[in-house]
């Protein structure tokens, strides 16, 4: 597949993106992401998503403990540790929690068979599974910034998923393309339509004109999406989708974690 379009704000020539297999924007390195929220689980006293006999372990070596609603062997969220929590995992024993929303992600390193892909997490979102062929993977969480939402995950697979390469700089005006997975369902990828970079200080944005044919529901799918640049490579991650209307024209403002961001969570897999 081959994209062409014109800048929407100031540039002077066209730009081509090359998205087939092989090409700069081979997207099999862009993964659909299906993130677990961990929220209050009555009975979870060591809050890891489920009720089960570590969580007595948990009681046992906090009890006694006050606190903030949640303390480490607070099973039932009333910030003490005691017999009730005790009683609390018991009533509850078996339970999981299950709230999950769906994201993108993209894969930033390998080492052998482990892939390293970065995505967006929420506050109180903790794990997640990746989408590779039609098959759920799990992660282990490696790093995040708990103030950008920029989550680093790691997986094992033996497929052979492009990795992508961090941009060294970015300009504003400069033409880019945002890829994303936003459904494990059919996990085909999803192209916006092309965009303008938009540098305003520290914060970066992708503005386009907004495509009748883009699924509007595949939004929320789409947080966690790379921002590629002409070459091919990462200047930004989707983490926030607005659509403003003027008129007859609707333009789609994608807000991004810049570049510089995501090479400060990958300092430590590019040392190992």
């Amino acid at each position: 597949m081959i994209l062409s379009g014109m800048c929407l704000f100031g540039c002077s020539k066209s730009e081509t993106f090359m998205v087939q297999k092989g090409d700069p924007f081979d997207p099999t390195g862009v993964l659909s992401v299906k993130i677990c929220t961990l929220s209050q689980l009555l009975g979870d006293a060591n809050h890891d998503g489920v009720v089960s006999s570590d969580d007595y372990v948990s009681v046992q070596a906090n009890f006694g403990a006050t606190g903030e609603p949640g303390i480490p062997g607070d099973a039932n969220y009333d910030g003490l540790v005691s017999a009730d929590d005790t009683n609390a995992v018991q009533t509850n024993f078996g339970s999981v929690a299950s709230a999950t929303r769906q994201s993108s992600g993209f894969v930033v390193g390998k080492d052998g068979s482990k892939y390293f892909v970065v995505t967006y997490f929420n506050t109180g979102e903790k794990e997640a599974v990746v989408n590779v062929d039609s098959e759920e993977m799990q992660t282990e969480v490696v790093a995040r910034n708990t103030d950008s939402g920029l989550a680093l995950l790691s997986f094992q697979s033996e497929d052979e998923l492009l990795v992508y390469q961090t941009a060294k700089s970015f300009k504003h005006d400069q033409v880019v393309l945002v890829v994303g997975r936003p459904s494990d369902e059919d996990n085909l990828p999803s192209f916006m339509p092309l965009g303008d970079l938009m540098v305003v200080g520290e914060f970066l944005f992708v503005v386009t004109l907004s495509f009748d044919e883009y699924p509007y529901r595949a939004v929320p799918g789409m947080f966690g999406s790379p921002v590629f640049d002409t070459d091919g490579k990462v200047v930004g991650m989707v983490h926030a989708i607005n659509y403003i209307v003027r008129g007859t024209t609707t333009i789609l403002l994608v807000s991004c974690i810049p570049v510089e961001d995501i090479d400060e969570l990958l300092v430590g897999i590019r040392n190992e």
